[in-house]
């Protein structure tokens, strides 16, 4: 019988970016961040963490109506995006498919050697720059340019410290903005 935090031959163990290993069972769906043994915090995410975790409502509904998958069954969501994390900087981030682990309540988990907040940064720029590819793919000028004069003003790391201080990701109270 296996005792929990104490890993067997049968646990499914993922190594961490920086060479740590963490049974998957220890992840909690609650958990954005963990403390690695390693001194340092990792950001973690999992497939069934909203897009909205990271950007708001409307931004989230905008990219899942317009960006396309390849996967004629899925919309644009929180897996596409920490794909994109994971295709820009490889070696940072760590994952697994848990889908066979009834237990966990995630089928998949990415842990990067960011903090939450860093892959936060990184994910508003990296779907920042999609939704500036985009626009630059319409041929309207008038689009380009009013989509250009909303990005001169963005701080993208302003925009993810007003919007976690929002939604209050470390309290009870998550609530969409």
């Amino acid at each position: 019988m296996s005792v929990p935090g104490v890993p067997t031959d049968d646990d499914p163990e993922l190594e961490l970016p920086c060479g740590e290993t963490v049974d998957v069972r220890e992840f909690d769906l609650n958990t954005s961040e963990i403390d690695c043994e390693c001194g340092e915090a990792h950001g973690v995410v999992y497939d069934t963490d909203p897009l909205t975790r990271f950007i708001p409502e409307q931004m989230a509904h905008t990219l899942e109506e317009t960006v396309k998958p390849r996967e004629t069954d899925h919309t644009f969501g929180t897996l596409h995006a920490v794909g994109m994390l994971a295709d820009e900087v490889p070696q940072t981030v760590a994952s697994t498919d848990a889908s066979e682990i009834g237990e966990v309540g995630f089928n998949y988990v990415w842990v990067s050697d960011f903090t939450a907040r860093e892959v936060h940064v990184l994910l508003v720029q990296l779907l920042v720059d999609l939704m500036d590819h985009a626009v630059d793919q319409v041929g309207d000028d008038s689009i380009k340019s009013a989509f250009a004069e909303r990005l001169d003003g963005l701080d993208v790391e302003e925009f993810v410290d007003e919007y976690r201080t929002q939604r209050s990701f470390d309290g009870p109270d998550d609530t969409a903005v």
